[in-house]
């Protein structure tokens, strides 16, 4: 995860006590994220109800940074979008109608959103041990191999994990595996300038597809990740408290 340095753009070019009267809401919601932003646990900040000047002017404070993605669910409508801002650990997470309209939009502080973790903790956490069939034996001891990992794994621990892409499976066994471990609710991007990584939720619970690619976007490691969500993704604490003191700067920059 990157962290941009570049100074703000203010809004329009307002001055910073014409930026407050406009948008007093934002005024007092960036200090409040700094602060959140230092504490253990993750706060949400309900963006709702925010009017089109204060959304762009938050817009403009908070950026992209460099992951995205989707949660699935499981009701059939349309997808939660999560999105890092250029400030570690502070996360864009919202909710459409059909028609694109935003129907729930929150910030969170914190190491990776909420919605996303309990969204992969409902997941069953048994992988059916079914025997491998011809061409595919290969793959029948690495999946042993899964399934023991995942059911050691206990928060806190770090993260285990496996390379299973050619030449450490055959393509007949790889595909068997990954239709063992099926696929679940979240889809996440992470980019960054020496290229990408793309996280995939398997149907099982801990278990995480995550292949990272070179700039031109070919395949440096297919791999298999066993932890509550993959390193990659979560923001730690002293970045937090990085970001914190980075928003604040903005927040003088924006409005002194």
């Amino acid at each position: 995860m990157s962290f941009d340095h570049r100074p703000p753009v203010r809004l329009a070019s307002a001055e910073g006590a014409q930026l407050a009267a406009d948008c007093p809401r934002i005024a007092a919601l960036v200090p409040n994220l700094a602060q959140a932003l230092e504490e253990e646990s993750p706060e949400r900040f309900d963006l709702t109800a925010l009017t089109p000047t204060e959304r762009a002017l938050l817009d403009d404070i908070t950026g992209q940074g460099d992951v995205t993605g989707r949660l699935l669910g499981t009701e059939g409508g349309p997808p939660v979008l999560i999105t890092e801002t250029i400030l570690t650990g502070l996360w864009r997470v919202r909710r459409d109608d059909p028609s694109g309209a935003i129907v729930a939009e929150t910030l969170e502080a914190g190491p990776i959103p909420t919605d996303l973790l309990a969204l992969v903790a409902r997941l069953p956490a048994e992988i059916p041990l079914e025997a491998a069939p011809e061409g595919a034996e290969a793959a029948q001891a690495l999946l042993t191999e899964i399934a023991g990992a995942a059911a050691r794994w206990r928060p806190g621990q770090p993260n285990y994990a496996v390379t299973v892409a050619p030449p450490v499976l055959p393509d007949p066994a790889e595909r068997w595996l990954w239709r063992q471990l099926g696929s679940g609710p979240a889809e996440l991007e992470v980019r960054g300038e020496g290229g990408g990584c793309r996280i995939v939720a398997t149907a099982i619970r801990g278990v995480w597809s995550v292949r990272y690619f070179n700039p031109a976007g070919g395949l440096q490691l297919d791999s298999i990740e066993i932890g509550a969500v993959p390193a990659t993704l979560q923001a730690a604490a002293e970045d937090r408290r990085d970001s914190a003191v980075r928003l604040r700067q903005i927040a003088a920059a924006y409005f002194a």
